[in-house]
């Protein structure tokens, strides 16, 4: 019942998840299945941080770590707190969201996971440059989740994190290299077929044409964001 709840989330779906998710984590309770509770906290911290209350999500990633800690699941403990990480960031709690993802990277580098290794210096490297405002500090952090990702062969990663880039470029008034990162985060987003994307990183580029002064390119852009973003699917 815990991984047709994870299926479900994975996919999507709202419908039945929540339910699959507690009862399997009922069951795995009762038979002190420790690992699939806390695969089970995890997921339906997941989906409560997604789809209901950041706050409730909080307490099922909680119950997940200590679960993780007392078997010394490292990779698990890792993963968890990149998980608190987002749910603090939706409450506002910058603070909190980097202490959990520095704790993150520790236990990563002492393992040798890269891909929490390269998400958490992401998320570390966002929060200096939005939240704090030190986009020179955030610039390493940014660069080397974007190596690790680009080594790894992960391209929706390398889309954000090259939008991460172009953005923090562009705070340093570094104009050529926001550029050619955001032109190549768009390139990729086109590669996968993200609409999503796409459109994220053309408006983070028709902001760099206003910080240019290139107003009538910026006016272009955004009036054909707006287009792309109206048309079905």
């Amino acid at each position: 019942l815990t991984k047709i709840g994870r299926a479900g989330y994975l996919k999507g779906f709202r419908e039945g998840v929540k339910e699959n998710l507690l009862e399997g984590l009922q069951l795995a309770q009762e038979c002190k299945d420790r690992k699939t509770e806390a695969l089970a906290h995890n997921y339906l911290g997941l989906f409560l941080r997604r789809f209901a209350s950041p706050q409730e999500a909080l307490k099922h990633f909680e119950s997940a770590y200590a679960i993780y800690q007392e078997m010394n699941h490292l990779p698990g403990m890792a993963n968890t707190l990149l998980n608190m990480g987002i749910a603090y960031a939706h409450l506002g709690n910058m603070e909190k969201d980097m202490e959990v993802n520095q704790k993150a990277l520790q236990i990563a580098e002492d393992t040798g996971d890269l891909y929490v290794i390269a998400s958490a210096t992401q998320n570390i490297g966002v929060i200096l440059m939005d939240m704090q405002g030190k986009a020179r500090e955030a610039l390493p952090y940014l660069k080397k989740g974007w190596e690790i990702h680009q080594a790894m062969g992960a391209l929706l990663p390398q889309v954000i994190d090259l939008r991460n880039l172009g953005e923090c470029y562009m705070l340093l008034g570094e104009i050529g290299q926001a550029h050619r990162s955001l032109q190549e985060s768009l390139k990729l987003a086109r590669e996968i077929h993200s609409p999503f994307h796409i459109l994220d990183t053309q408006h983070s580029i028709s902001e760099l044409y206003l910080y240019s002064g290139l107003f009538a390119e910026a006016e272009n852009l955004l009036k054909q964001i707006w287009k792309e973003s109206q048309t079905p699917g």
